[in-house]
């Protein structure tokens, strides 16, 4: 697995994002990916807003399919070992993000939950279009982008 500075494609930063069919986060050097259809883990075949499938992708360590569940308030994710979703990847923070069901919707944001933001990040995979917006922070390849506008 590459490291997303020498891979291809475009990152978003985020603070607060929906979660959306088979987005991809990348945080550290790990990459989460998300399916609300469990077909992927062959224990379901009906869809549902209600439980997310999540796979982490790291070059270090393998990691067993997770199901959250919409019951929960939030799962944390992070290098801290009483982090909900524990990842061992040094460049993450200790918690990196929160992922959160509300109102219907899945989400994830930047951080932990007092909005203490995570050292380096969390990037989303730009596999559709997104209006550039003013002071958005996004990478691709080995640069990094921030627009402004005047």
């Amino acid at each position: 697995m590459k490291n997303i500075d020498e891979g291809f494609g475009t990152y978003i930063k985020i603070d607060n994002s929906l979660i959306k069919e088979k987005s991809i986060i990348y945080i550290g050097n790990s990459y989460l990916a998300f399916s609300y259809d469990l077909r992927f883990n062959n224990q379901n075949n009906n869809k549902t807003k209600n439980q997310l499938f999540l796979k982490i992708f790291n070059e270090n360590k393998k990691y067993e399919p997770i199901i959250l569940k919409k019951e929960n308030n939030y799962y944390s994710v992070g290098r801290a070992k009483n982090a909900d979703i524990f990842i061992d990847d040094n460049f993450l923070s200790k918690i990196n993000c929160i992922i959160y069901f509300e109102n219907g919707i899945w989400k994830i944001k930047d951080g932990d939950q007092s909005g203490k933001k995570s050292t380096n990040g969390t990037w989303l995979y730009a596999f559709e279009d997104y209006e550039i917006y003013d002071n958005m922070i996004f990478k691709s390849n080995k640069y990094n982008f921030n627009s402004y506008f005047s």
